[in-house]
């Protein structure tokens, strides 16, 4: 009951921590092409297309530009915005600059058509705008946008190889460029900007919050990894815990039960947590997938009556038995927790379910 309490008070002291938004360093191109430095809210792709949060200092107060106040952004690490007028809804948005060269690619995120995609010539100036056709249209309209990938390049030499394997996806088409981009590359400098990755890692310690066993404890290492730039809610997990329990109250039983001794090792490859990602306070919730190698240990006394022939005294002998059982098996872990900044790293606790009730965990994570 103590220990509920506690994890209570935690968590109402700590939503009451202020939230936080994370400033990036960068700069903002005005309409008169005047370039503005300061500090940008680091947002993912599909907030940035429309708009862009800027302050000069950060004790300013942040300014709300859209694709009509300023003509692009970007962030010191590479990361550029380019303000992009379309025919289609919306008609002026920000664009993701992902590669340069005598071609530039662009990326946007379209709510209900996903991702779309335009071409620039830096020579002529022609731009193609390519989206994925509906599954319902023609095959041969369906490869409408590889005709219009050959007729920005302004040239029928470099085209698709094996065009009939191409898919509409973003890794194909930024290869297919990158490679024309690199026959040009004495005049137009070729530059491949590569979006962020981030890892971070959970250590963590626990015992169990309403439990028998005299002694249980869990320890757990997980790796989370995600991309900022495209989503901020879901990471991906793999990771190891340890699980021990230990009733003494079983040990040297009188007769052959439940183990006194049990040593459970997951091994998680893979699994999802679902977070948010901004702010000192971070609450989330996770689920994976694995394997379970469990290792129990049984005690018991067994007891042997020896009836004496032919009228002989009888007498009984007792034996400490002592089995060691291994089982492998699939397995699934979920928690649920908050995660506190402090500084540069966070600290967390948890709740985890176990064999013998919820186990209340202690990590940092960094």
């Amino acid at each position: 009951m103590r220990k509920i309490l506690t994890i209570t008070v935690i968590i109402t002291f700590t939503f009451k921590i202020a939230h936080t938004q994370e400033l990036r360093p960068g700069f903002i191109v005005t309409n008169k092409n005047d370039t503005v430095k300061g500090f940008i809210t680091y947002q993912t792709d599909a907030i940035l297309k429309n708009k862009v949060e800027f302050k000069i200092s950060k004790n300013d107060q942040i300014t709300i530009y859209s694709a009509e106040d300023v003509s692009s952004f970007g962030f010191e690490n590479g990361r550029f915005f380019e303000r992009i007028t379309s025919n289609d809804a919306p008609n002026v948005f920000f664009a993701k600059r992902t590669l340069t060269g005598k071609l530039n690619f662009y990326s946007t995120i379209q709510s209900k058509k996903g991702k779309e995609f335009y071409i620039q010539n830096s020579v002529s100036g022609e731009r193609v705008h390519l989206k994925k056709s509906a599954k319902t249209e023609s095959a041969l309209k369906s490869l409408y946008y590889l005709g219009l990938i050959n007729k920005v390049k302004n040239d029928s030499i470099t085209q698709f190889q094996n065009q009939e394997k191409v898919k509409f996806s973003e890794a194909d088409i930024r290869k297919d460029l990158f490679e024309y981009n690199k026959k040009y590359e004495q005049q137009f400098p070729t530059n491949e900007y590569k979006e962020e990755k981030r890892i971070s890692y959970d250590i963590s310690i626990g015992s169990a919050l309403m439990s028998t066993p005299d002694v249980n404890m869990r320890l757990s290492g997980f790796r989370n990894s995600y991309n900022p730039e495209r989503n901020r809610l879901i990471t991906f997990i793999s990771g190891v815990t340890y699980q021990r329990w230990n009733y003494s109250d079983r040990r040297i039983a009188e007769a052959e039960g439940d183990p006194w001794l049990r040593n459970n090792v997951k091994l998680i490859p893979i699994g999802i947590n679902f977070q948010k990602i901004q702010g000192k306070v971070r609450p989330y919730i996770y689920s994976g997938l694995g394997v379970i190698l469990s290792f129990s240990t049984y005690e018991f006394v067994q007891t042997t009556t020896f009836i004496g022939a032919n009228g002989g005294p009888s007498y009984t002998t007792t034996q400490l038995i002592t089995i060691n059982e291994n089982e492998v098996g699939p397995t699934i872990v979920i928690g649920a927790g908050l995660k506190v900044k402090t500084g540069s790293k966070f600290m967390f606790f948890e709740v985890v379910p176990a064999n013998s009730g919820l186990f209340l965990n202690l990590g940092i994570s960094f």
